[in-house]
């Protein structure tokens, strides 16, 4: 059996689809199974056969109501089964992949429900072919080299300035906690350049290590080697979820009931009335010396 997944989305996104894609290479494991999804992202996913790019110009002509150039019809029908995660609303890509001969097209539903979490409403896939979701928390396997001495990562930026707890509440807790770690280490992204030289200027206290701009294999590895991670409502928050690294998650605006990363390791703090300037650096104190003391 061969089977083809769709799945576009942001890092955070594609995490929260990992627990789904488990549980299908788990009921069917003799089946051959490619992901087409966006990179660098899915070169993360670790349960399958092959990943592919749904961006590339070759496979633009699935999300057009026209008809399927023969290269495209042809890697297409190659599949008996597809699954489709991809905001469909007129069913196009759904009626392309059936028309291209795929005997069988399930289609995923966006995660819009306020009260269900998203890795839940991806896991409506399932039910059609029968199966449930055993474990709803993401994982990637890596080589957990911690370091020698406790370190505590955490990412101040977010894509979004609505998500980032402010300056001064970072700067308040992080002095407070450095003394119980070794080192700190600053995590940032290309979003994040502008709060990460405002962190860069206003801290004190012993140079930070840096993980800046580094590509996802490489942060995977760095979230891996922290004692504790401290982030916003980030895909760097689900990733450190990911590989297990005991992690502390803020939210405001969004909705931890729907996007929270998932895991016993895990503790949430949602900034009352959406607001992060509500999370006291105290609540974040707290909650890593929870985790510490599980």
């Amino acid at each position: 059996m061969r089977i083809l997944i769709l799945r576009g989305g942001a890092l955070g996104d594609l995490l929260l689809t990992l627990p789904v894609l488990a549980e299908i290479r788990s009921n069917f494991s003799e089946a051959f199974i490619e992901v087409w999804g966006i990179q660098p992202q899915a070169s993360l996913i670790q349960s399958v056969d092959r990943v592919d790019r749904l961006d590339a110009l070759e496979v633009a002509p699935l999300f057009i109501a026209e008809p399927i150039p023969p290269a495209l019809r042809g890697r297409l029908k190659e599949f008996d089964l597809a699954i489709s995660f991809l905001a469909d609303p007129g069913g196009v890509v759904a009626q392309n992949l059936a028309g291209a001969g795929i005997q069988r097209v399930i289609r995923g539903t966006p995660a819009k429900d306020p009260t269900i979490h998203a890795v839940y409403q991806l896991a409506s896939v399932l039910h059609p072919l029968g199966l449930i979701l055993h474990n709803p928390a993401p994982k990637l396997t890596i080589d957990r080299s911690q370091s020698q001495k406790p370190l505590l990562g955490f990412h101040p930026g977010s894509g979004a300035p609505a998500k980032n707890w402010p300056l001064e509440c970072w700067i308040d807790f992080l002095q407070r906690i450095s003394a119980k770690f070794g080192s700190l280490l600053l995590i940032g992204s290309e979003a994040d350049d502008e709060v990460v030289r405002a962190i860069q200027r206003r801290w004190k206290g012993p140079p930070f290590e840096t993980a800046i701009r580094q590509n996802l294999r490489e942060l995977a590895q760095a979230l891996g080697r922290c004692s504790f991670f401290v982030g916003h409502d980030t895909g760097v928050t689900h990733l450190a979820a990911a590989v297990q690294t005991p992690t502390v998650a803020l939210f405001g605006p969004s909705s931890a009931d729907v996007w929270r990363p998932l895991g016993e390791h895990v503790k949430i703090i949602q900034g009352e009335g959406g607001r992060m300037d509500a999370i006291s650096p105290d609540a974040v104190l707290d909650a890593v010396n929870s985790l510490a003391r599980t």
